[in-house]
């Protein structure tokens, strides 16, 4: 029987209104977790691919993967986001 392979999720706070000057808002440990990761699960896509740009990621936003979860996700697609 093969072990199931766990992951991590984060919970980045995103800022309300303007996204400037984000890093004396957001700690910077935050950034360097956001930095390694590539496939995100958003409550709205655009505000956070807005958010990612501003925080300085070094991975364009075209080569990332983003999956929108609110109140209108179905749960197949809930499990879709979580398949390794």
């Amino acid at each position: 029987m093969s072990k199931i392979k766990k992951g991590t999720v984060y919970l980045f706070p995103v800022t309300l209104g303007s996204n400037e000057n984000i890093q004396k808002v957001i700690p910077a440990y935050n950034y360097e977790v956001l930095y390694g990761i590539r496939v995100f699960i958003v409550e709205n896509i655009r505000t956070a691919r807005r958010f990612i740009k501003k925080s300085g990621h070094p991975v364009p936003i075209d080569d990332m993967q983003f999956f929108e979860l609110n109140k209108y996700t179905s749960e197949e697609a809930v499990d879709a986001f979580l398949r390794p």
